[in-house]
């Protein structure tokens, strides 16, 4: 039962948690109005297989990072160019019509070039995966809620892939409908999602700055 509450304790917490928009989240919309459902999923699944890992070690070393303060304020400061650089990147133009970029898409066939490792690529490079299990999982482990045995830590982890990889699923699914629906033309959705990137990246530097303020 004790693994039960657990599975569920991570499942929910990364379920509300990939809600907000972020890279993964809006790369999979993204490639399900560019290429397919299946191709976005395939990107979710290699985004899942580096958060439980980023997952899994943030926890087994909470308590180490909780320690040192100046590691979190590095990260949200690397928030911000990677926010930007994905933004611009949507934004970038192509000479390529949206077709053919479309079937150059889905015809990669080298594994470094596929959607799968992409998802991971996506993932790898987002700075707050770290902060974000770290805070939890100390808060989690103070309280009692997560065991500090290994078997707990991995159930929660599957839990976390697991609640991530519905939300996904369901933003592919229903989310990308959506915007296909109000927006003509996949680059038009390409430049929305660039739009946000580059808001959430200012936003970070905007929070940043603040941080930074309210500490003189």
């Amino acid at each position: 039962m004790d693994l039960v509450f657990v599975f569920f304790l991570g499942f929910v917490v990364s379920f509300v948690g990939s809600i907000p928009p972020a890279g993964v989240n809006l790369t999979a919309i993204r490639i399900s109005m560019e290429q397919n459902k299946t191709q976005a999923l395939w990107f979710s699944l290699g985004a899942i297989i580096v958060e439980g890992i980023l997952c899994f070690g943030a926890l087994r070393f909470a308590s180490f990072i909780a320690s040192h303060q100046e590691i979190d304020f590095w990260i949200k400061w690397i928030a911000v160019p990677v926010f930007l650089i994905m933004g611009i990147a949507s934004l970038w133009p192509t000479s390529a019509p949206a077709a053919e970029v479309e079937v150059k898409e889905i015809k990669k066939n080298h594994w470094w070039k596929t959607n799968f490792t992409y998802g991971m690529f996506v993932c790898g490079i987002n700075p707050m995966q770290v902060p974000f299990w770290l805070a939890y999982g100390t808060y989690f482990y103070s309280n009692g809620w997560l065991p500090y045995d290994l078997l707990s830590t991995l159930t929660f982890v599957i839990g976390a892939i697991s609640g991530t990889y519905l939300l996904l699923y369901l933003f592919v699914e229903y989310a990308a409908k959506v915007l296909s629906r109000i927006l003509k033309g996949n680059l038009s959705g390409k430049r929305l999602i660039g739009y946000i990137f580059l808001g959430l990246g200012f936003l970070q530097l905007g929070q940043n700055l603040w941080e930074l303020f309210k500490t003189r």
